[in-house]
């Protein structure tokens, strides 16, 4: 199982490996995101500041020592600038130099480990890799046939949305995947009686069945994640009824 700092830390250690120096940090992010358009860093930037809120409000939740929580609180303190966004204006270089260093990322390890079976996040089944791998393969399909050129855009880059949300749905989030999904049936339903040949009727239709497919495991994830959270309720409530062996 994972947690929201470890989550920001798979996607922070991938940027600091792989994103070229010269890069905008942000760019970046959006880049392995899958995040396209304007609005790419913008929104790279939202999901940054959602994990972190989330991760800090994970910590105060946390039954601490004064020194423990300090500790967590330290370690999460060095990537502030992604709630005040200060961080939007780095290059991947400067972010290295600031925020992005290696002693910080070992340091969100710290905080995952602290979280890790008490504030744990939903998780998709073993086969969202495959329809997120199958929805890329549809994107192309689309961008390649004979719709009109406006709805193979529009369509394709909403499937490649949803397969960045599936890739990426520990950072991003379920209501994140949520957006996506209901984006592209938005998209399909707007554009439905633009196909006029048979091949183009059934991209359509398998489009549709992405979204379907996309639901359902959603449901299964979410599903998972509160049997996961009721366990853990009552097996705290069970210890709690436990007798304590006295001093």
């Amino acid at each position: 199982m994972t947690t929201s700092a470890q989550a920001l830390n798979e996607v922070l250690a991938v940027i600091s490996k792989r994103a070229s120096s010269n890069e905008r940090f942000m760019a970046a992010v959006a880049k392995h995101l899958g995040i396209e358009g304007d609005l790419a860093e913008p929104e790279a930037a939202k999901y940054l500041y959602s994990i972190f809120i989330q991760i800090e409000k994970e910590i105060e939740n946390l039954e601490l020592e004064p020194s423990e929580r300090k500790l967590l609180v330290d370690n999460l303190a060095k990537f502030n600038g992604f709630k005040t966004m200060a961080f939007g204006h780095l290059t991947v270089e400067h972010a290295k130099r600031n925020f992005l260093k290696d002693e910080n990322l070992v340091g969100l390890t710290f905080v995952h480990f602290a979280l890790n079976g008490i504030a744990n996040l939903s998780t998709l089944p073993n086969d969202a890799k495959e329809l997120a791998q199958d929805a890329r393969d549809l994107a192309g399909s689309i961008a390649s046939s004979s719709l009109p050129i406006r709805v193979k855009k529009i369509l394709s880059e909403r499937i490649l949305q949803v397969s960045a949300a599936l890739d990426h749905y520990s950072f991003v989030g379920p209501e994140a995947m949520e957006r996506q999904l209901e984006g592209l049936l938005g998209a399909l339903a707007l554009n439905a009686d633009s196909a006029e040949s048979e091949e183009d009727r059934t991209l359509l239709q398998r489009t549709f069945e992405i979204c379907g497919k996309g639901v359902k495991t959603l449901k299964t994830a979410k599903e998972a994640w509160e049997l996961s959270i009721a366990a853990w309720e009552t097996g705290q409530q069970i210890w709690e009824m436990l007798p304590k062996q006295s001093g």
